[in-house]
């Protein structure tokens, strides 16, 4: 909760930084608890007023890399749903981990999945967007 406050303070091009549009984030639990944390049900503030918590949308894009050990699959989406009410995972194409394979994702593909997911990041109307994610997406990203 101190986290969630002394970010809340800090300006983000004008905005305070819980003061989001639209949150993306991984669906694997880790990235959903923290997304929680950080944006849950608490509203931002902007101007002196009120900004309802922002949407927070679960895209498979945005994972860990995946493979071979069970900490990079991800549970049910049924069951993800469960925990998380507020996330919207409508836009997960299973409710079950068919990503998630005996053989380690390569790096060539994460970047083509990075590439893919900013792809769709920028068609999207919202203007101000947080994405919760992990070290190895970011890494081949960048």
């Amino acid at each position: 909760k101190a986290l969630k406050e002394i970010l809340s303070k800090r300006p983000s091009g004008g905005r305070p930084f819980t003061a989001f549009n639209l949150v993306v984030v991984s669906p694997l639990t880790r990235a959903c608890e923290t997304a929680n944390i950080v944006f849950g049900e608490t509203p931002g503030t902007y101007g002196g007023e009120e900004v309802p918590p922002p949407r927070i949308l679960v895209r498979e894009e945005c994972r860990e890399r995946y493979g071979k050990y069970v900490c990079d699959s991800r549970r049910s989406g049924a069951e993800l749903e469960t925990e998380f009410p507020r996330f919207d995972f409508s836009e997960l194409e299973t409710n079950e981990d068919e990503w998630h394979t005996d053989e380690r994702e390569t790096p060539l593909a994460i970047q083509d999945r990075a590439i893919e997911f900013l792809q769709w990041l920028s068609s999207r109307p919202e203007r101000c967007v947080a994405v919760v994610t992990h070290h190895e997406f970011l890494r081949h990203l960048f």
